[in-house]
């Protein structure tokens, strides 16, 4: 078999994406229970960057608490989540690969 074409650029919109291997959404169950992301987390996604995936399409963010009832995923309830979103992406991105964009 040939597998060449997916280690080929591609876009999708206006994005370009460097090979055709794409991390699918999942959750981790590692954030803190307060829904912030820990380094691990941040971590995890890094390095399926740094191993050449060309996209990751980050998993389960819960829209507040109440809706996560207990499970250990992101919330997006404030803006205090915006450092620890923001360090993985940045992490993400500085190895070439689009975080869900």
């Amino acid at each position: 078999m040939n597998y060449e074409k997916l280690f080929t650029p591609m876009k999708i919109g206006k994005m370009e994406v460097k090979n055709r291997l794409s991390f699918s959404p999942m959750g981790t169950n590692s954030a803190f229970t307060n829904g912030r992301k820990d380094e691990q987390e941040i971590d995890y996604f890094i390095r399926r960057a740094k191993g050449g995936v060309g996209m990751i399409v980050n998993g389960c963010q819960m829209l507040n608490e109440a809706i996560a009832q207990g499970s250990m995923e992101g919330y997006l309830d404030s803006y205090s989540v915006l450092p620890a979103l923001t360090s993985m992406v940045d992490g993400v991105h500085c190895r070439a690969s689009p975080a869900g964009r």
